[in-house]
């Protein structure tokens, strides 16, 4: 397969360090205790228990991942056009604010590989700035699908070897060892299809799990009390759907075997090069998932932390190992972490560098909030439309799944407050009810609903700097 032409810039400093960054779809923190490499880079690094993302839905999670904006500022608020998708992405001119436009200025290999945003086709050029690029965005079976090399589409059919993260992990190895024999330090992204519906897993991992039993903790199966309109008061789960939902666990912790395999396989191969001592290796998903939370079936968008905390492993040059770190972070931090570490520049993101926090230095100005969003759908599905509004969006949900409608949240490391567009709000005390259940809003007085409605309002039309005045409110 064909890479394309070195972006980097000539003269690129071989001591700067290389960024491995492993990006994996729908993947909660339920799935990390079936994830043996996982844990060991937890062991060699360190853990970010309040990691947030600033929406729970891939490709408005991606598009904040890629520029360091939060969604207002991208402007990719669904999966799908006119609002969202890679349409959208495109058309508001987020390619030029990718982080990997001012690594390839900074003299980095950049490489996507597997999912890139919804949308993108397989006959699509790569988006400016990336070195490597074998991407697309509807891999979900794990076989039979086509990703674009360089803008070229290329099939992958039926044999055991095109399975999607298999094909991931040997493009992302593969340009690790061409970057590291060039003398060019590399960032390189490993973006997989999985655990997302249908979490088909590799062949060699088809038969695991046989026994594994539905985790049934926290949320699971409980009612809110005081609920958002959209949520309701539901039934209880029926038979049936616990059993659905423990199937669906047991594919999804068998889909997550080869994104494992994949993470040790890299480290493996930055060891044997010789580079593991120069190299930050992150973990992460776009978003959580849940799983009978709530009374809920399958599925995400919600504001809670089943949805929108994910799992968030960073080992590196001078970080502590076996650290847990609480300090409050999103995923509109990775582009300014990276581009931190590289010594390139860094211009418009909303989020702020890591790089202190991870080494234990949490600046006394840290934020205090980190905003999170949701957009409905212009119309949303209905029961008797489901089928054909997959067909269109991946991640479609019907009424059993959880569809909210469009809201705003402020999460913070003591609360949770949601301010629905239909008027209703909710607020929950996340240290005394870490699981969500009590909904604080309606004992609110008017001064405390119009501080957090304030607070909220600051942060959701902030733009670069002015977002690091309003996360740090008292």
């Amino acid at each position: 397969m064909g890479f394309g032409p070195v972006a980097a810039a000539s003269g690129a400093d071989p001591q700067r360090p290389n960024i491995v960054f492993v990006l994996a779809d729908d993947l909660d923190w339920s799935l990390v205790p079936y994830m043996p490499e996982v844990q060991r880079l937890q062991r060699d690094g360190v853990t970010l228990e309040q990691f947030v993302v600033s929406a729970s839905l891939c490709c408005v999670s991606r598009a904040s991942i890629l520029t360091g904006r939060y969604p207002h500022n991208t402007r990719v608020l669904t999966n799908s056009p006119p609002s969202g998708g890679y349409l959208a992405w495109t058309y508001y001119g987020n390619a030029a604010r990718s982080f990997a436009l001012p690594l390839a200025a900074a003299g980095y290999r950049t490489g996507m590989f597997g999912k890139y945003l919804n949308g993108y086709g397989a006959n699509v050029p790569p988006d400016p700035g990336w070195t490597g690029w074998l991407a697309g965005s509807d891999a979900y079976f794990g076989f039979d699908y086509d990703l674009s090399d360089n803008g070229f589409p290329v099939r992958f059919a039926g044999a055991p070897t095109d399975y999607a993260t298999d094909v991931v992990a040997r493009g992302g190895v593969r340009f690790i060892r061409e970057s590291v024999a060039a003398g060019k330090p590399v960032m390189v992204e490993l973006s997989t299809f999985t655990p997302h519906r249908p979490a088909v897993p590799a062949p060699r991992h088809a038969q695991l799990f046989q026994d594994l039993e539905l985790p049934m903790t926290g949320a699971f199966g409980r009612a809110i009390h005081d609920p958002p309109r959209w949520l309701g008061k539901r039934r209880a789960l029926s038979g049936a759907d616990l059993a659905e939902l423990r199937e669906r666990f047991r594919r999804r912790a068998r889909s997550v075997q080869a994104i494992d395999e994949m993470l040790g396989m890299v480290r493996r191969t930055l060891d044997e090069l010789g580079v593991a001592g120069n190299t930050y290796v992150v973990f992460t998903s776009d978003n959580g998932y849940h799983l009978g939370q709530y009374r809920l079936t399958h599925g995400k968008r919600t504001p809670y932390d089943a949805d929108i905390r994910v799992p968030t492993v960073i080992a590196g040059p001078g970080l502590p190992a076996a650290v847990a770190s609480t300090a409050l972070a999103s995923n509109v931090d990775f582009a300014p972490t990276f581009l931190h570490w590289a010594g390139a520049e860094r211009r418009g993101q909303d989020g702020r560098s890591l790089d202190r926090v991870l080494r234990g230095q949490t600046p006394r100005r840290w934020r205090r909030g980190v905003l999170v969003v949701h957009h409905l759908d212009e119309r949303p599905p209905r029961r008797t439309d489901f089928g054909a509004r997959l067909s269109q969006d991946p991640d479609a949900q019907d009424w059993r799944m959880g569809m909210p409608g469009t809201y705003a949240a402020l999460r913070t490391r003591d609360h949770l407050y949601v301010q629905h567009r239909n008027g209703s709000r909710e607020l929950y005390d996340v240290r005394r009810d870490p699981d969500e259940l009590q909904n604080l809003a309606g004992s609110m007085g008017a001064a405390a609903r119009a501080r957090w409605a304030l607070r909220l309002a600051r942060l959701a039309a902030c733009a670069g700097p002015s977002c690091r005045l309003a996360d740090r409110f008292r």
